[in-house]
């Protein structure tokens, strides 16, 4: 798992109406995420539960984390996928190991 465990240097693009969001606190959250998965490579949830469960913060702003999971995706870093139903999860992206000749 080398390179899980590493800091991610984030530059995040805040948009108009953010002003209760810093990019400093979506920078932090992502890095939060980024830690957990990298204890828990294999972990998924949605917005709320990744609040509630990963991040553990009664205040932690929600706005915040789904720009920090915005970016972490856009970044690939992590998949946002829709289950049926709607619900949209999100999980660490892992890539493939190479064939073994």
């Amino acid at each position: 798992m080398s390179g899980f465990g590493t800091k991610i240097a984030l530059l995040v693009s805040m948009e108009p109406g953010d002003a209760d969001v810093t990019a400093g606190d979506v920078n932090k959250i992502a890095q939060e995420i980024m830690d957990y998965l990298s204890l828990h490579p294999t972990a998924s949830d949605t917005l709320e539960g990744i609040v509630r469960w990963w991040l553990r913060g009664d205040d932690i702003n929600v706005v915040s984390a789904q720009r920090a999971l915005n970016h972490l995706t856009k970044k690939k870093k992590v998949v946002a996928y829709t289950r049926a139903g709607g619900e949209v999860r999100y999980a660490l992206k892992r890539v493939a190991p190479p064939d073994v000749l």
